[in-house]
């Protein structure tokens, strides 16, 4: 395996003995210094040196955070791994710097303290990408729906909390909340953003089914050849295959205590959406409520779905319209969402005009159907509740008057 150091010349004395440390251990180490001869084409000897590595080292500084060819490499490194979705990079911390955003990686290794002890690390890290290669082939699996988020705006702070959790390093984790708040939405986005830090990323749908169900329907999507196995070998071969590399696993809309039974351990990393505001073996330091949007996230939805086709003059001009509308959905991204979209597909008309015509029966754009949403979640609600919003259907008309429904 050949392995790619990237690094400032100025951290030399240490990469030459991470370099003698690698030959030994069967791996062939690329260092510009020692590759690269007098005269030759000094950029394109490195692009032929990342392109003909298996793995590169990035060993960080405050001296590589200032070279503008460190950061050319480990900038092309990044997009070699989201266009092949396999971990192409891993960070050595030599000396205390801060990390660019790109680079808030699970794949860390601190050199800050006994570099002797760093070094062996590496090696023992390197050995297990060699054996994840291996198994996995030159592509990582990515099993997830057909369809990147299209016009995802806003939720910084969910995802910087999903990122610092489940990428430094393996954990599990829990987005609660209301029908049609972004939960799925949200982890897909996640998934999408962090392919290149994990070996495989797999996307499972729960739902109000039977274990056994969702358990042939996630081992049906993982190279492995179950299909006769009772249930329980089914679960068994599939939980082995995940923690066999660095894995992201989300299950999505946990209904029942038995999904717990799906969590593979370390090193996969686990994020669960669910209605529930808690699962029992998920700490509340671990969960977090996905809310409905604020005002600015719903302004910004709305440009992006309909700047091109209004323009931005426009929109911005309508923004008090298309703002009540938002209200009047209780600012649920869903709702939002599929507003916007239908919103979009009038363009040859008035855009407050189209707004005002906007009807809750009517959010339907598709592939999101707001209405059925809602009527799935109340079915979903003891009699007693159901009888309640029964009630509070009546009670809207007139202004719905809390204590006459009571």
């Amino acid at each position: 395996m050949k392995v790619f150091l990237s690094h400032s010349t100025k951290d030399k004395e240490f990469v030459q003995r991470l370099a003698a440390a690698l030959d030994g251990a069967d791996f062939t180490p690329w260092l510009c210094e020692v590759d690269i001869d007098r005269g030759e084409n000094f950029v394109a000897r490195i692009n032929e040196g990342l392109a003909q590595s298996d793995l590169a080292l990035l060993v960080w500084s405050p001296d590589a955070a200032k070279s503008a060819w460190t950061e050319q490499e480990w900038t092309s490194l990044l997009a070699q791994q989201v266009e092949e979705h396999k971990i192409r990079l891993g960070i050595i911390l030599l000396r205390d710097h801060p990390f660019p955003p790109l680079l808030r990686t699970s794949n860390r290794i601190d050199a800050r303290w006994d570099q002797a002890a760093a070094i062996r690390e590496t090696l023992d890290w390197l050995k297990g990408r060699q054996r994840v290669q291996r198994l996995s082939g030159l592509k990582a699996p990515v099993y997830l729906p057909d369809y990147r988020p299209k016009d995802f705006v806003g939720r910084e702070a969910y995802l910087g909390r999903l990122q610092e959790v489940l990428t430094i390093e393996p954990g599990t984790f829990l987005l609660h909340g209301e029908p049609g708040t972004g939960k799925s939405m949200l982890a897909l986005r996640f998934a999408w953003d962090t392919q290149k830090d994990f070996d495989a990323v797999v996307y499972q749908m729960c739902g109000a089914r039977a274990l056994d169900e969702i358990t042939a329907e996630l081992a049906d999507r993982l190279p492995i050849d179950v299909k006769t196995q009772p249930p329980e070998e089914k679960r068994k071969q599939s939980m082995r295959w995940l923690r066999e590399r660095q894995s992201l696993l989300i299950l999505d809309d946990v209904w029942g205590r038995d999904a717990k039974q799906l969590e593979p351990g370390p090193p996969c990393s686990v994020l669960y959406t669910s209605r529930q505001p808690s699962l029992p073996w998920i700490s509340a330091k671990q969960s977090l409520e996905v809310e409905s949007f604020r005002e600015e996230e719903a302004e910004q939805l709305f440009h992006a779905y309909l700047d091109t086709a209004f323009g931005e003059d426009e929109v911005t001009r309508h923004r008090e319209a298309l703002l009540g509308f938002a209200h009047k959905v209780e600012m649920l991204p869903i709702a939002v969402a599929v507003g916007a979209s239908l919103l979009r597909e009038k363009s040859a008309s008035r855009l407050d005009r189209s707004v005002l015509k906007l009807r809750l029966d009517d959010l339907n754009d598709g592939v999101r159907d707001v209405p059925q949403l809602f009527r799935k979640a109340i079915a979903s609600q003891p009699p007693r509740e159901q009888r309640l919003l029964a009630g509070a259907a009546v009670c809207v008309q007139e202004g719905f008057w809390l204590p006459l429904v009571a």
